[in-house]
């Protein structure tokens, strides 16, 4: 908070962060000085009430508002919990085990949110805990107090995403938050006159959170931000807002890369000056090299350089970087032998031979922090360009998970079983280490291993999504199964509603010819699903473990499954009144507007206002592609906040086909 106090005593009046709203550039700004004041606002209500080392659950949409409240906690030492804020009943739920998990005595929220929030979260709080509002009185004193803190106090808990288990909070220390935000300005060469921010991640999460706002807060950067839904409802405006304000730092997933590439038109191109933008950091592992090359072809014209790419890797347990390409370099791609990647050993191979795969590395390891490959097995530390665990020691290793000293041990505490060398942080990544740069091949948890050769289930969903033109652009989850014979291949994979002209069987079809003919591996089980309706973390990834036990608890949504013809429609539920839209019609809106929800379709009551049922901002978004994509009806995201029912929502669908 020093740097915090250092920007408002230098520079009161410059803009720290700008947060963009409906659609625009019109931005609300807040400078040092305000940002400051509000944040001692929420640190005197916090102090107020002795909260010093204790848990403050923050349950905040994006804004300023949110960053406020975080930087609060710190100023009063308090321990900030952030989570997404619920826009589901399974979201509601994620809060409320945080919320457990954590002990939280404090509640920041909305008061909308209360009303439903309250009742959950008391029976798991049982100590009982205090609402909070996000806002509070200004005017803190100038030589406000700094809590005493050391290199492991405990400055929030980062609850993992949950892609691969259940959330866990990693205890991220002052120490291990400042040595991880310098380690980025090392990579990236972050000061105030050569560096400008545009960012629409979700500030609940490593990238979002510390790789944005706490790094512009530390090294005096402006940042402009959004909300995250306004990169869902209009991709290509998180590239307009770059070009407008000539940011020259954004960072994403390789699905946000993707999806820009796939959506992105002639006209937007031609609108579109990407010059300014030099650093383009890519934090999914792994990062595609397919997407890095696309996205810079597609938007070539506009300036945008393959040398701005710097894919990086990190996860929360080490809270956050790990390994970054430096800016100015771009990225570093190279073709690797399959078949010895899957027996565990890496083996360089000519760029298109037969049984190459390409692979983009995930830059090198940054200063302060080792990394080594072990096997998981053994624990013994492998020997070069062979695949194994990817171990990290350094300062930026949080402290642990909180309160769980048992996982803790095992995964924070790691020893070479050949050296005795520790303690390391066991990532559950696996990859290789390849003329001093680092390669990630998958999570070990994922791993699909048939016939004793492994396979990275990314690889297989990539191959399944470029099968057929019904499954671009959407999610797949590839997992082994049980079967007769031993293990087996199973592909779940979502598809658009304007391709169900297509028969299932081709799509199937298509699917198995392309995973055998580049794995040489059969797809035992195959099953279709409505596009958006695989489960995934709040941060987007597709929950493999969750669609496996979908799949084998036969409770996937599927159009299509290889085990019979597909299932039918449920028969529409005896209401009264006609129907505004076909029966089948009006319960398949039913079913996908429950699924956005996370409630089952029979607890939807027709006549209803959706916004009394658990509509919200996210779900809107959803619910508005939902009706585009599924039903062809193209609606304005303002008008979900209309007191529609389901049966007014159907009438209007009707309307919009007869061009009403």
């Amino acid at each position: 908070m020093q740097r915090l106090d250092e920007h408002a005593r230098r520079r009161p009046g410059a803009v720290a962060f700008s947060f963009l709203g409906g659609g625009g550039f019109a931005a609300a700004d807040l400078s040092y000085a305000g940002l400051r004041n509000r944040a001692l606002a929420v640190a005197q209500a916090l102090r107020a009430r002795r909260a010093e080392g204790s848990r403050v659950l923050l349950v905040l949409p994006p804004g300023l508002d949110y960053i406020a409240c975080f930087l609060g906690c710190l100023y009063a030492g308090a321990i900030a919990v952030p989570v997404y804020p619920p826009r589901r009943n399974r979201l509601m739920d994620r809060v409320v085990s945080v919320a457990a998990d954590s002990a939280a005595r404090f509640v920041i929220a909305p008061e909308e949110l209360r009303r439903e929030l309250g009742p959950r979260l008391a029976p798991a709080l049982p100590y009982g805990f205090e609402w909070l509002q996000p806002g509070g009185e200004p005017g803190a004193p100038d030589d406000w107090p700094l809590p005493y803190c050391d290199w492991r106090t405990p400055a929030f808990l980062q609850y993992t995403s949950g892609s691969t288990a259940e959330p866990r909070g990693a205890v991220v220390t002052h120490g291990g938050l400042e040595h991880n935000i310098e380690l980025q300005a090392e990579a990236y060469d972050m000061t105030p006159e050569q560096v400008l921010g545009v960012s629409w991640l979700p500030p609940y999460h490593d990238l979002g959170l510390i790789g944005t706002v706490l790094a512009a807060v530390h090294h005096g950067v402006p940042d402009v931000l959004m909300a995250p839904q306004t990169f869902l409802s209009d991709p290509i405006f998180w590239l307009r807002a770059i070009s407008h304000f000539r940011a020259t730092s954004s960072a994403a997933p390789d699905s946000a890369y993707d999806l820009c590439a796939a959506r992105a038109t002639h006209e937007d191109i031609a609108g579109l000056d990407l010059r300014s933008w030099n650093t383009a950091f890519s934090g999914a592992e792994p990062v595609r090299p397919a997407t890095l090359e696309r996205f810079a072809r597609v938007f070539a014209p506009c300036g945008f350089s393959a040398k701005a790419w710097c894919p990086g890797y990190g996860l929360a347990e080490a809270t956050l970087v790990v390994a970054a390409r430096r800016r100015g370099l771009g990225p570093v791609i190279r073709s690797f032998d399959r078949g010895e990647l899957g027996r565990s050993r890496v083996s360089l191979a000519a760029p298109g031979a037969p049984g190459a795969i390409r692979l983009a590395a995930s830059g090198e390891v940054l200063g302060g922090q080792r990394v080594v490959i072990a096997d998981p097995e053994s624990r013994r530390s492998c020997p070069p360009d062979v695949v194994g665990e990817i171990w990290v020691a350094g300062p930026s290793v949080a402290r642990g998970y909180w309160g769980k000293p048992e996982l803790s041990g095992e995964v924070f505490g790691a020893h070479l079983a050949d050296t005795g060398e520790g303690p390391f942080l066991r990532t559950g990544d696996l990859g290789f280490l390849h003329e001093g740069a680092l390669f990630i091949t998958g999570r070990r948890k994922d791993l699909i291993i048939i016939g004793g050769v492994n396979y990275y289930p990314q690889d297989i969903e990539a191959a399944a999504r470029a099968a057929h033109p019904a499954l671009a652009d959407s999610a797949g989850a590839a997992f082994p199964v049980e079967d007769e014979g031993g293990e087996a291949l199973a592909v779940v994979h979502e598809v658009h509603l304007n391709f169900r002209s297509f028969a299932p069987a081709e799509i199937v079809a298509a699917v198995r010819k392309a995973v055998g003919e580049e794995y040489q591996l059969p797809v035992a089980h195959c099953a279709l699903v409505r596009f958006a309706s695989l489960p995934k973390t709040s941060s987007g990834k597709v929950q493999r473990y969750r669609c496996r036990e979908l799949f084998l608890g036969d409770k996937l949504d599927a159009w299509f499954t290889t085990g019979g013809a597909g299932r039918a429609a449920a028969p529409a539920a005896a209401m009264d009144g006609a129907l505004p839209l076909p029966a089948a019609e009006f319960e398949k809106l039913r079913a996908g507007i429950a699924s956005i929800l996370g409630i089952d379709a029979a607890a939807l009551d027709p006549d209803r206002p959706l916004v009394q049922q658990g509509l919200s901002s996210m779900a809107a978004v959803e619910l508005q592609g939902l009706c585009e994509t599924e039903f062809g009806a193209k609606l304005r995201y303002e008008d979900f906040f209309e007191p529609w029912t389901i049966r007014r929502l159907a009438a209007i669908i009707a309307e919009r086909r007869a061009g009403g």
